[in-house]
């Protein structure tokens, strides 16, 4: 029931930006409900994949990874952003070595504050700011795909799907919410379909563990 309620919202908010053009990700995450992280973000420094927030020494190289997103040294750059609220830190940054359509990806680790145990969530068109949270407070997520892509400039849009986070488990929501591409060669803008497809049934992964 606090799914149905979850995702009702979200279909009613997706309806009333149906006709909202968006020029950036962070502007349409940012709009969306239940945001994990509200408060500005500040930069860090991390050094072989350790970084050190309020005292506390975090090492990302054992993090579980979402399937198919690797966990490696410079992935969040020298001076990825910090956001962080009573639960949860969060950091995002890119490579330096990104370039061409690598830029398009941006590295996610997600840190529960009491434990320190690190996710690194999925990459494409991500952000700190894609991450929601449940009606029991589980962090949600979205993997981006891109639809029809014909090559490296020329697609017709993304498809979101919506992930829980919970107990270790990446549980995959049957739910697709869908943005299309408005200007030739610019993934970056974009309007909200004001259709979703809904589906019955959830699917469960387990993270993996990168040592």
């Amino acid at each position: 029931m606090k799914m149905l309620i979850f995702l009702a919202g979200l279909c009613l908010v997706f309806n009333v930006q149906a006709d909202t053009v968006y020029e950036d990700y962070s502007s349409f995450y940012s709009s969306l409900p239940n945001r994990m992280f509200k408060e500005k973000s500040k930069e860090i420094d991390i050094h072989h994949q350790i970084a050190r927030v309020n005292g506390k020494r975090i090492s990302l190289a054992r993090a579980m990874g979402f399937p198919d997103e690797p966990v490696f040294e410079g992935d969040l750059g020298d001076k990825p952003l910090l956001y962080q609220n009573s639960k949860f830190y969060c950091l995002d940054g890119q490579s330096s070595a990104a370039s061409g359509t690598a830029v398009r990806h941006r590295a996610v680790y997600l840190i529960y504050r009491q434990s320190l145990k690190s996710y690194k969530l999925p990459s494409l068109f991500s952000s700190c700011l894609s991450i929601g949270k449940d009606a029991d407070g589980n962090p949600t997520f979205f993997e981006a795909t891109i639809v029809n892509y014909r090559s490296a400039y020329d697609a017709d849009g993304l498809r979101l799907t919506p992930y829980t986070l919970k107990n270790g488990i990446f549980e995959r929501k049957n739910a697709q919410v869908k943005l299309s591409f408005i200007e030739p060669g610019n993934f970056y803008k974009f309007t909200v379909d004001d259709t979703i497809d809904w589906f019955s049934g959830t699917n469960t992964t387990k993270a993996k563990s990168y040592k």
